[in-house]
């Protein structure tokens, strides 16, 4: 997971028109669940259109917004609700209904998600056995007397104890931690609220279900690979300067550029696993003053 500026694309304009479907839909739907028939089905739509759909591909590069798998090779994606819409599902697996029904269609809720990472699937773990997965209504506090609980209450003060990790208004490296197996844990460090917010998303988003711990795996490998290539054509560079050999310096730089080029292109954050990449190649360019 990395951070995503949503500034860096415009907000569709059918979602901010004051006469538009989705301000319409939003004033229908703060009548309906302040009514009487407030247990009846609402249908949201508004928030489901080509051009919401565009804005949330450029804006997530085609990844989901948790895990960082590509998307759009293999399916269109979900347009997935952070606070979600219909119901709410604690961390003690309680539900509460309605959800944030007033944020169906608010640009600042909507991500782009896998069906892994957004969907309630049965899915083999890491470290063994099949569990159902999944974020799907799941959404959990730290403190339930500050839910939020409809169009009126106050949003800021529920924010100050939510335990999932939003990429697009916080930096996710300050919580979350990879290994070399491919594997992802909390950050160590002394803010316990930090790690328990951070050990809530990796569970909520399913990011240890287990053929995505064998991608970031491979990548690691990969990324291994060409830090040992990195290094060693260094140490090769040296060599060939004491040696006073122009011609095997020259070719071992222009190695050295090729593989700085590659594991630059890793890190980029249009990349699948950004994230992990950053973690093991940036320290190492940074030791060696490569970054």
């Amino acid at each position: 997971m990395i951070h995503v500026d949503r500034h860096t694309i415009p907000v569709p304009q059918e979602l901010t028109n004051p006469m538009g479907k989705a301000m319409l839909e939003k004033e229908q739907a703060k009548l309906h669940f302040t009514s009487a028939s407030k247990n009846e089905k609402f249908d949201f739509c508004a928030y489901n259109s080509d051009e919401v759909k565009i804005a949330l591909k450029k804006l997530f590069n085609g990844k989901c917004a948790y895990c960082e798998s590509p998307i759009l090779t293999v399916t269109v994606g979900d347009i997935e609700h952070f606070r979600p819409k219909a119901a709410i599902v604690t961390d003690k697996k309680k539900m509460l209904k309605p959800g944030y029904y007033w944020l169906a269609a608010d640009w600042d809720n909507l991500l782009l998600s896998c069906n892994n990472c957004n969907r309630k699937i049965t899915q083999e773990e890491f470290e063994g056995g099949a569990f159902t997965m999944g974020k799907a209504n799941q959404f959990p506090i730290d403190d339930e007397r500050a839910r939020c609980k409809s169009h009126t209450g106050d949003l800021a003060k529920e924010e100050k104890v939510r335990l999932l990790i939003n990429p697009c208004t916080e930096d996710p490296e300050e919580y979350l931690e990879y290994l070399d197996n491919g594997a992802i844990k909390a950050k160590n460090q002394p803010d316990r609220f930090k790690i328990k917010k951070a050990e809530q998303s990796i569970s909520v988003y399913a990011l240890l279900r287990d053929p995505l711990v064998k991608e970031r795996a491979k990548l690691v490998k990969d990324i291994q690979y060409h830090i040992s290539v990195l290094l060693s054509t260094r140490e090769e560079i040296v060599k060939a300067k004491k040696a006073g050999i122009k011609p095997w310096e020259d070719s071992c730089y222009e190695r050295l550029m090729q593989t700085l080029d590659k594991l630059s292109q890793y890190i980029a954050p249009d990349q699948p696993y950004s994230a992990i990449a950053k973690q093991f190649i940036q320290p190492i360019l940074q030791e060696n003053g490569l970054y």
